[in-house]
């Protein structure tokens, strides 16, 4: 295990061999064309380092081959604090490589000690990473991925279900959220980067949880990968980067086919043509539906998955209405998806509803209140039960003779719904049906000028207000949402 100590104090002479061994023309030639453009730029740019091989093998070649890029490397490291003093070991070496080469270096300690799943650990990198990015403006982060990676990334992914952009991930350049990453070496084996460091005496960290069998790669690469090159007659390393490469071009003909068919089904107020996209497969389907809501969020993280959920619950046939984050929903009206985000503010303020006419609130929804004959043929309807309630209610006029007004509920609000026994709050009257605090806030309350509740769309209305048969006329009381507008940004 080595130390700060063991750093060779000529450390940017040694870099410089190491860049003979694994030359850039050894690199991802994509990766090759964004570095060397963002050498004549003024962005900052990040290179993730935890201290192993293959990180610090990534520093120190980008150092080496890139000089322009030198004053604007920030190094970057996450102690996830699992090894306990090990891990504060890894943190200093990577301090001290960043010192001796006289680059930034910047530095975040998990909050918890505890072991975590992979996925979990993930998330935490990337959520440091994300905050770096964005408080610093760094252009990319390099990551120091390897060819061995990639073949036990193919082996994990493929137990867990995925597509053909899960087969070839990581890829030399990806974005995750506001991330880019870009990963040089991956077409670099492992065993060429560990050949190369020990030519040059050049130390790193060995990370012990590695050689356990705690996580799943673990287990692939120590258990399984060796018995699979075994068992092959080829370069399985070599096999495995050309598959993943062919799957790579397969992958953007499928998003070249999926752009054409989305310019195809968007409609000119950025809904989504259901009816249009109808005949094509799934597999392009759900590219549809990730570019569709690129259009609204590009730096969500889980688009694709989202994309999913959108075609299993169309696929299922119900009407859709579907939240895919904590501020945005996706609904379906008449062969149109609409993306919808609540207004900021959703009071309704008090107001008269108008006996002729409809009242509008905010372009979300519209009421009225008509005076109706109390015909034979709407006593049966009433009588029948045949009046929806989250739509209509039909109230006797004495109760409401000197006008009928609307605004939100208030928290001290008693209703009693016809056929109920007495009052309650109206509050867990909408808990008992378990509305969501959107549908709380967003339905109004309908009241006489003594401010009682006459009718609250989704139940029946108050049990004060039935309608007899001595009533000549009737009061007919509507609610209606409407198609919600779609929001971009």
């Amino acid at each position: 295990m080595s130390s700060t100590s063991d750093l060779p104090h000529d450390l940017v002479e040694w870099a410089g061999q190491l860049l003979s061994f694994l030359p850039p023309t050894s690199w991802c030639a994509e990766v090759r064309s964004e570095l060397e453009q963002a050498q004549d730029e003024t962005q900052k740019i990040g290179v993730a380092c935890s201290g192993g091989a293959d990180s610090v093998s990534a520093l120190l070649l980008i150092f080496a081959a890139y000089p322009k890029l030198r004053k604007r490397i920030w190094v970057l490291h996450f102690n996830h604090r699992l090894r306990k003093e090990a891990s504060d070991l890894d943190e200093s070496f990577v301090r001290s490589i960043a010192s001796k080469l006289n680059l930034a270096f910047i530095t975040e300690r998990s909050q918890r000690s505890q072991k975590l799943d992979e996925g979990s650990l993930r998330d935490q990198r990337l959520r440091f990473f994300e905050k770096i990015t964005r408080t610093e403006g760094l252009k990319f982060i390099i990551q120091g991925h390897h060819l061995n990676d990639l073949t036990e990334s193919l082996l994990w992914r493929i137990s867990r279900g995925v597509s053909v952009d899960g087969l070839i991930s990581p890829s030399p350049v990806s974005q995750v959220g506001t991330i880019r990453f870009l990963r040089p070496l991956l077409t670099v084996t492992k065993a060429s980067i560990l050949d190369g460091m020990r030519k040059c005496n050049i130390p790193w960290r060995e990370d012990a949880s590695n050689t356990g069998h705690d996580y799943l790669r673990n287990r692939l690469r120590h258990s399984v990968l060796p018995e699979w090159e075994g068992a092959c007659d080829r370069d399985l390393l070599l096999g495995v980067q050309k598959t993943v490469q062919k799957l790579r071009e397969e992958s953007i003909a499928l998003q070249y086919h999926a752009k054409q068919v989305f310019e195809i089904c968007l409609e000119a107020d950025d809904s989504l043509n259901l009816a249009k996209l109808q005949p094509y497969p799934n597999a392009t389907k759900i590219r549809v539906f990730r570019l569709w809501l690129e259009l609204f969020n590009k730096e969500e993280k889980t688009l694709t998955e989202k994309a999913q959920l959108l075609l299993d619950k169309i696929l299922e046939g119900d009407c859709l209405k579907l939240q895919i984050s904590n501020h945005t929903y996706v609904r379906e009206f008449k062969d149109l998806l609409f993306l919808e985000k609540p207004q900021k503010n959703s009071n309704i303020p008090y107001c008269l509803v108008p006996l002729l006419g409809k009242l509008y609130l905010k372009g979300q929804s519209s009421s009225s209140a008509r005076l109706l004959k109390y015909s034979s043929a709407l006593r049966n309807k009433i009588l029948n039960k045949e009046v929806d309630p989250d739509l209509e209610a039909y109230i006797s006029p004495e109760i409401a003779s000197e006008g009928i007004f609307m605004r939100s509920r208030d928290k001290g609000d008693l209703f009693q719904p016809l056929g109920s026994s007495g009052k309650k709050k109206l509050a867990d009257r909408m808990i008992d049906k378990k509305w969501s605090e959107r549908k709380k806030s967003d339905t109004p309350i309908f009241l006489n000028h003594n401010g009682e509740i006459l009718w609250v769309p989704g139940f029946p209305p108050s049990d004060f207000t039935k309608v007899s048969a001595l009533n000549d006329w009737v009061i007919h009381l509507t609610y209606q949402q409407l198609p919600t507008e779609c929001f971009r940004g």
